[in-house]
């Protein structure tokens, strides 16, 4: 089971809870960080047993560019991020990241979505 920090970083759940609660550190920039600051990562697979995004369907790869909603913990290929940011989340509750994990990107991405959010 995969975890994200709100900076979208994603561990490996176990071991990022272990580190908190050792350490309440961030263990890659070393600021504080509580366990409710650590998102518990929700990845779908297909038919065929391999992780890929709901909406699209399309299957991750190592280099696949990620999405994941904070509230939810669904993740998305980036593909959808403006309908996701749009229609369904608040911005700031999107983090963008690469499917190899090592990939890091800040989570101000959804800032170009130029639809308005549906009332």
């Amino acid at each position: 089971m995969q975890a994200c920090t709100l900076d979208g970083t994603v561990y490996d759940i176990v071991n990022i809870v272990n580190y908190v609660q050792k350490f309440h550190r961030h263990p890659v920039t070393g600021q504080p960080l509580a366990l409710k600051d650590i998102v518990t990562l929700t990845f779908h697979k297909n038919a065929d047993g391999e992780y890929h995004c709901p909406v699209l369907h399309k299957v991750f790869t190592e280099s696949t560019h990620i999405v994941a909603v904070r509230t939810t913990g669904h993740v998305y290929c980036y593909e959808v991020r403006p309908c996701i940011c749009n229609h369904f989340v608040v911005r700031s509750d999107v983090y963008t990241g690469a499917w190899s994990w090592s990939h890091r990107h800040g989570s101000s991405a959804c800032r170009q979505c130029s639809e308005p959010r549906p009332m």
